[in-house]
């Protein structure tokens, strides 16, 4: 138990903040944290959950171990007073483990048989994201607090798809403790064009879109329009942007298909060869722990 709370206070630092307008319109997002990795101290957990320093390690040991999270030590020249702090804690989230604990892999021989025989070069050649990713926020020193008070002389950057990853669980993570059915499908789609080698800031792009639409989360319009995707990319005018080419495309196929042919969750499970969703809920996924 002490595990779970202690992952859900680092998966709520990780998770992205909301950046609306002022008209309420949402534009983006940004990290709650300003360096690279997050920093959090056996003390500052402690004080943040009651529970007592000790537990704080042990659950964290157990994590590392599961792979979930990884500690990292840092020695931080501190400017404002002119020392260095050694053995300064950062916990890194392992997103890319916490997908899969979080969501079984519903059949693994499927997950195997991934689209690598396809033609990836071919594709690849064919279109380009035109659009170019946000620049970092500054990287800033923290010891005691994380803030975006104090600066550091180091601006290690993090890897551009760990970036787009890691805004893809908020999205599917957020969309199923909302709505536990279109969370589930949002996770499918996001499986569907990672295996089919759609690049990851497209993925991230619809995942986006879909968070916001999900009256879009229709199998056969997605799989369709990928196919439609693929095709354009094959011909002399090829395709220079996947996302726009691929959202446009999708909302007009939904938008074109009869009422009578509204798909059912079963519908869309089978589209996507899926024999059975998983019951497991998030916060019952870790090992030995019970309902």
């Amino acid at each position: 138990m002490n595990a779970i709370v202690i992952l859900a206070e680092i998966t709520y630092w990780y998770r992205p903040q909301k950046i609306f307008n002022d008209e309420g319109q949402l534009i983006g997002y940004k990290k709650k944290f300003i360096e690279d990795i997050l920093q959090k101290s056996y003390k500052q957990l402690s004080k943040k959950t009651g529970l007592s320093e000790r537990a704080i390690k042990d659950a964290i040991v157990y994590l590392e171990k599961k792979g979930i999270i990884k500690r990292v030590f840092r020695n931080i020249y501190y400017e404002q007073r002119a020392v260095t702090l050694s053995n300064v804690m950062y916990i890194v989230l392992n997103v890319h483990k916490l997908i899969e604990i979080t969501f079984p892999a519903l059949d693994r021989e499927k997950k195997e048989y991934v689209s690598k025989i396809r033609q990836r070069v071919i594709e690849k050649k064919r279109y380009v994201s035109l659009k170019k990713g946000r620049g970092m926020y500054k990287f800033v020193y923290t010891y005691t607090k994380t803030t975006s008070q104090n600066t550091s002389k180091t601006t290690p950057v993090m890897e551009e798809e760990d970036i787009n990853i890691k805004r893809i669980y908020s999205k599917i993570s957020v969309l199923y403790e909302a709505n536990n059915e279109d969370g589930r499908k949002l996770f499918q789609v996001y499986h569907y064009l990672k295996n089919a080698n759609v690049d990851i800031k497209d993925i991230r792009k619809i995942i986006e879109f879909l968070y916001e639409n999900t009256q879009y989360l229709n199998a056969q319009c997605i799989i369709t329009q990928h196919k439609a995707c693929i095709f354009q990319a094959k011909t002399d005018q090829g395709l220079f942007d996947y996302t726009k080419f691929f959202l446009k495309g999708l909302q007009i196929r939904y938008k074109n298909q009869l009422l009578e042919n509204i798909e059912t969750t079963d519908q869309f499970n089978k589209a996507f060869g899926i024999k059975e969703l998983p019951k497991i809920p998030m916060h019952n996924w870790l090992e030995g722990e019970k309902t």
